[in-house]
């Protein structure tokens, strides 16, 4: 009966409904290669925020205990959700704050961060690891920052039909860049091998399954472009310290 009913609701309705913004909004095109009615005309929402979204809600948004969180290099419609909960202590942070004129954010080498070891139980990075050179090096450092119970949250874009990364430090220009990553500022393209690269920087990975919430729910807050892209931008990822 519910799936008879959003059925109806989405066949006669071509908006979508945002949980940022608690309403159903039409979603416009956004990307290149252009995805189709996944940005809210809200808020500015994407398919990976809106599914993080719920993630989140299981893991920390609900609870009432006092959470200390990391969110590297914020996203505005989180950033205004997280700045509203009362039992975090939120920290933003960047290499270079001044490109995110809404969040006071700290000025951090995510590669050599300044904070204490074990400072944070939640740490977010969504879509930051294939801008670092050396991934590495980023990951032994979250998992230092991060509580021995801590929870790292990532979402990275990946090539769904390849076996490894691709990476290659010839590749040095904008345009060598977008034709191989997908985008002029990224430095590799993962493949289905990034669970194990994970792993091999001291974690426990599990990777969120993209059906995880009913194909009507996702279809209803559009978790998902729907289209077969070279580059896929949700790949989704818990990890915890190996102890």
């Amino acid at each position: 009966m519910i799936s008879k009913f959003f059925n109806r609701v989405i066949s006669k309705n071509k908006d979508f409904f945002c949980p940022f913004c608690g309403r159903k909004r039409v979603f416009l095109d956004f990307g290149n290669p252009i995805r189709k009615n996944v940005s809210c005309s809200g808020c500015g929402s994407l398919e990976r925020h809106r599914f993080l979204y719920y993630i989140y809600k299981i893991f920390f948004l609900e609870t009432d205990s006092k959470i200390k969180l990391l969110h590297m290099s914020p996203e505005k419609c989180l950033y205004d959700l997280l700045t509203k909960k009362k039992n975090l202590e939120y920290t933003t942070a960047d290499i270079n704050p001044g490109g995110f004129d809404f969040a006071k954010c700290d000025k951090q080498d995510f590669t050599k961060m300044s904070y204490n070891d074990k400072s944070f139980d939640f740490i977010l990075a969504n879509q930051v690891l294939e801008h670092i050179e050396d991934d590495s090096r980023i990951l032994l450092e979250i998992r230092r920052c991060l509580k021995d119970n801590g929870i790292f949250f990532m979402n990275i874009p990946y090539n769904p039909q390849s076996d490894f990364t691709y990476e290659d430090e010839k590749i040095k220009s904008e345009k060598e860049r977008a034709d191989a990553y997908g985008q002029k500022d990224h430095v590799r393209l993962y493949g289905n091998d990034a669970q194990k690269r994970f792993e091999n920087s001291g974690f426990i990975v599990n990777q969120i399954e993209k059906n995880i919430f009913p194909e009507i729910f996702s279809n209803y807050c559009r978790f998902h472009c729907g289209q077969q892209l070279r580059v896929d931008p949700g790949g989704y990822f818990i990890l915890k310290k190996k102890l």
